[in-house]
């Protein structure tokens, strides 16, 4: 009986230990999914493309920008709408003289497709730490380099221009990439500016020795006013030739003499205007009674302001306006090979 008894639960072990072991040794079919899940979020945690998009007939996959943890990359930012190439409101070929340059609508469509990204990655333009440019041709740096300068409201991140010989998308004369930050209390960016770095108008010299003139009397020695005259004929003719020659930068060689026509009318009547706004606050300040030396010094003072305002104009000048003409600062093109 004992025997039996033994015999039977020998039987029922060795059926349940062949039948835990038969249960290990099936796969488990849900384990590669978590496994996939698990690896994953991992990706998305860490690396995430952002706004993904499919280019051309062969459907290539392109990622406008990369989330990686804190940080934010975007490549090949260029003026396109992912449908026409170049947007149309670029090139704007039906009218392409209507509204801003091409060039600076470029710039401008380009920081807008920048904004998409870091919206996207949950950031915005003030945390860029770093933009490169890469043109066509150093006339598309000063347009750019405008539009950048608005649009990021002079917080401008280190950044390196390099021209080439040309770029993939037809129509294009620029692209850029930039790197940027998503911040928290513990990483932020913080922007420095040098003193010494700082750009200048030059205008304000002018309408210094312009008001320097309501100074001058007639107990003034003779002196003092040749040495006044001369500063100012000095400073208006380095400012003139600085004027002269950043005009023509932009212009091609075609419709060069043209544009030489056009400036030297514009410079005859802007003269002839100056002289015209002169007499006009003379005879305002005076009214009906004689003229006196104090009439004069008041438009002396009064027609000063009007070389200050073209300060507003020149603050958005860059340092490489003018480098195609002037010959400084150039960028030199890569040689093909």
């Amino acid at each position: 009986m004992i025997t039996t008894r033994l015999a039977r639960w020998h039987a029922r072990s060795r059926c349940s230990g062949q039948a835990k072991l038969n249960d290990a040794a099936l796969p488990n079919e849900s384990a590669p999914k978590n496994a996939a899940k698990r690896a994953a979020k991992r990706a998305s945690d860490g690396v995430q493309p952002l706004l993904p998009v499919e280019l051309g007939p062969g459907r290539v996959k392109f990622a406008q920008g990369v989330k990686a943890g804190r940080w934010v990359f975007a490549t090949g930012l260029m003026a396109q709408d992912f449908v026409h190439g170049i947007a149309p409101d670029v090139l704007a070929e039906r009218a392409p003289h209507a509204g801003l340059p091409k060039r600076e609508k470029e710039a401008a469509r380009i920081f807008k497709n920048l904004d998409a990204v870091l919206r996207a990655a949950g950031t915005d333009n003030a945390n860029l730490v770093r933009t490169d440019q890469y043109y066509t041709t150093v006339k598309a740096v000063p347009p750019y380099q405008q539009v950048r300068r608005e649009h990021l409201r002079g917080r401008i991140p280190p950044s390196t221009s390099i021209t080439q010989q040309g770029l993939l998308l037809p129509g294009a004369d620029m692209t850029v990439q930039a790197m940027g930050i998503i911040p928290s209390k513990e990483f932020s960016v913080e922007h420095f500016k040098h003193a010494q770095l700082q750009g200048r108008p030059t205008s304000g010299y002018s309408a210094a020795v312009t008001a320097g003139y309501a100074l001058l009397s007639a107990d003034t020695p003779h002196w003092v006013i040749v040495l006044v005259v001369l500063i100012a004929g000095c400073i208006r003719s380095i400012q003139y030739l600085a004027l002269n020659t950043i005009s023509y930068a932009d212009v091609p060689a075609a419709v060069l003499s043209k544009s030489t026509s056009v400036s030297g009318v514009a410079q005859q009547l802007a003269r002839g205007f100056g002289i015209a706004v002169g007499a006009a606050l003379l005879a305002v300040i005076a009214g009906p009674r004689m003229l006196t030396i104090d009439d004069f010094r008041l438009a002396f003072y009064l027609i000063a302001l009007l070389p200050l305002l073209s300060a507003f104009g020149f603050l958005r000048l860059s340092p490489v306006d003018g480098a195609e003409v002037s010959g400084h600062h150039r960028v030199q093109q890569p040689r093909s090979t």
